[in-house]
C-alpha cells in the first residue's frame, strides 16, 4: 500500500510539477491559437503551456477530486454536511465615451476557495476589454490562471495552488480578475450596459463553477453594469444637464445642448465672439443677422452706443429723428448740429415750428438776444440822448454800444446819419415810429445781423 500511494503521489507531482514556479506576478495578452481570442498569461513565455489545463465544463472538480484521492488527501473529500455556497459578483462603474472604466469581479464562498472559472459577456456595440489582469486576491501567481478575451466577453479560470497549500480565504470577497472597459464613442447616450455571467462563452463553454476542496459548487451570481454617462460635448467630464442646471454652461436656446458644444460644432453661430448663440442674440430687424455683429462690423449704426440698432430704435420710437435723415437726433447733435435751446432737437427742425423763427433768419427767436429798436443806450427808454449816442458811435467811438441792433432806428440794417435823423423825427416832429421791436423786447423782425452779444434792459 505505501509504495502503492507513492507511485500515485509520483505521477501527480510528475502531472504538476510543470504548474509550480516562482515567477512574477506580471501578465500580458498574447494570441490564442486554439480559441482564437486574447489570452492572458504569465511573463514567460516558456512556461505558457505548463499552466494551461483545458477542461471540459463541469468536471473540473471531479478531476481534482480524483487527484485528491490518489494522493490520499482525506481531509479534502466531500463531507456528508451540507455543501458550501458560493457567489460570483461583477461590479459597476460609470464613464464617458472615449473613456475607460475599470471593475473587478469578486467571489465568495463560505468555505475556502481553491479555484473558478466563468465567463463574462457584455454588448460589444458598447463596450469592448482593453485589458483584464489578475486580480488582488492573489498574493502569490496562481498555479494556474487562463483568461481569454474575445469580442462580447471573456473565460476565466483559475487554480489557486495545488495540492492546497494556498487557498483563498472564507467569507471575504476576493477579487479574482480586475477588467478595463474601454467606452465607445458612438454608444448612445446615456445608457447602461449588463456586464453578465454566462456558461455560454468559450469552445468549449466554460462553465460558472467555484470549488472549495473538492466541492464543486454553482454560485449565485450578481451581475454588473456600466452606466455610459452623457452626453459631455465639452469633454469636461460632466454630464451636459447638469452643466446646464449648475450654471456652468449656457443653452440659451433650451435644446439641452450647451451653447459653446453648438459653437464648436458649427451647429449655431457666435458671430461677437461673446459665448452666445446668434439665433438668441437679438435680430431686431429681422435680417437674421445679430445686431450685436452688425453693430461691430459698422459702429455708426450704433452712433449712441445703446447696443441697439439705430433703425430699430428709430422704428420703435425710442428715438427720434426730426430731419428725416436717418440719424437719429441726439446723434445729429453730437456730430455738431445746433441745438441753441439745449431741447435735445436739432435747431434746423425747431425753426420751421410757428412762431419759433418770427425772423425766418435760421436762428430760434428764444435764442437770439432781444432788444429794444431806438433805444440806442439800452437805458430803456427812447429820447434826445439816444440820437447823440448813435452819431457818436457812427462818427466817434465805434465801441461805444455793446449791442448795435437798437441803432438801426429804421430798420434799414444800416446804422448811419439817416437813423439818427428818423429817430429825431420820430422824438421832435412826429415822425413815424421805429419798426418793432420797439415798444417791447423781441428780436430783430429785418434780420439785419448786427452784433448784438446782450442788451441787458430785455429778458
Amino acid at each position: 500500500m505505501v509504495q502503492d500511494r507513492d507511485s500515485s503521489e509520483r505521477r501527480v507531482a510528475k502531472i504538476f510539477s510543470r504548474m509550480r514556479h516562482d515567477g512574477s506576478q506580471q501578465y500580458s495578452h498574447e494570441p490564442r491559437g486554439v480559441r482564437g481570442g486574447a489570452k492572458m498569461v504569465l511573463e514567460r513565455p516558456e512556461i505558457e503551456a505548463r499552466h494551461r489545463l483545458d477542461v471540459a465544463p463541469g468536471i473540473l472538480g471531479r478531476i481534482l477530486a480524483g487527484i485528491f484521492t490518489l494522493c490520499g488527501l482525506a481531509a479534502l473529500a466531500p463531507s456528508a454536511d451540507a455543501q458550501p455556497t458560493a457567489t460570483l459578483l461583477a461590479g459597476s462603474g460609470a464613464g464617458f465615451t472615449g473613456e475607460s472604466v475599470t471593475v473587478g469581479v469578486f467571489v465568495g464562498c463560505t468555505a475556502e476557495i481553491d479555484a473558478v472559472t466563468f465567463g463574462l459577456a457584455h454588448d460589444e456595440a458598447v463596450i469592448s476589454i482593453g485589458s483584464a489582469l489578475a486580480g488582488s486576491a492573489f498574493s502569490t501567481v496562481p498555479d494556474f490562471i487562463d483568461i481569454d478575451i474575445a469580442p462580447g466577453g471573456l473565460t476565466y479560470g483559475v487554480i489557486v495552488s495545488f495540492p492546497q497549500m494556498i487557498r483563498l480565504a472564507a467569507i471575504t470577497a476576493h477579487e479574482v480578475v480586475s477588467i478595463e472597459y474601454a467606452i465607445d464613442l458612438t454608444a448612445v447616450l446615456p445608457q447602461s450596459t449588463p456586464l453578465s455571467f454566462v456558461p455560454s462563452l468559450g469552445s468549449p463553454p466554460i462553465a460558472i463553477v467555484v470549488v472549495s476542496g473538492v466541492d464543486e459548487l454553482i454560485p449565485t451570481t450578481t451581475d454588473g453594469v456600466i452606466n455610459v454617462l452623457g452626453p459631455d460635448c465639452n469633454g469636461n467630464f460632466v454630464i451636459d444637464s447638469s452643466d446646464i442646471s449648475i450654471g456652468t454652461s449656457l443653452d440659451c436656446d433650451g435644446n439641452g445642448v450647451p451653447d459653446e458644444c453648438a459653437i464648436a460644432a458649427g451647429t449655431d453661430g457666435d458671430c461677437d465672439g461673446d459665448g452666445v448663440l446668434d439665433t438668441c442674440e437679438s435680430d431686431c430687424n429681422f435680417d437674421g443677422y445679430p445686431d450685436d455683429c452688425e453693430i461691430f462690423a459698422a459702429p455708426p449704426l450704433d452712433c449712441d452706443g445703446s447696443g441697439a440698432l439705430d433703425s430699430c430704435e428709430l422704428a420703435l420710437g425710442l428715438l427720434t429723428d426730426c430731419d428725416a435723415n436717418g440719424v437719429p437726433d441726439p446723434c445729429d447733435l453730437t456730430a455738431g448740429a445746433s441745438d441753441c435751446d439745449g431741447s435735445g432737437v436739432p435747431d434746423s427742425c425747431e425753426v420751421g415750428l410757428p412762431g419759433a423763427d418770427t425772423n425766418s433768419d435760421g436762428v430760434l427767436d428764444v435764442c437770439e438776444v432781444q432788444f429794444r429798436r431806438g433805444d440806442c443806450n439800452a437805458n430803456g427808454s427812447v429820447n434826445i440822448a439816444d440820437p447823440m449816442v448813435l452819431l457818436n458811435f457812427v462818427f466817434l467811438d465805434p465801441g461805444l454800444v455793446a449791442c448795435a441792433s437798437p441803432c438801426d432806428g429804421n430798420a434799414d440794417c444800416n446804422i448811419d446819419l439817416l437813423d439818427a435823423a428818423f429817430m429825431l423825427a420820430f422824438i421832435f416832429m412826429g415822425g413815424a415810429a421805429p419798426p418793432p421791436p420797439f415798444l417791447a423786447c423781441g428780436v430783430d423782425l429785418a434780420a439785419c445781423g448786427h452784433p448784438c452779444p446782450a442788451f441787458d434792459i430785455c429778458p
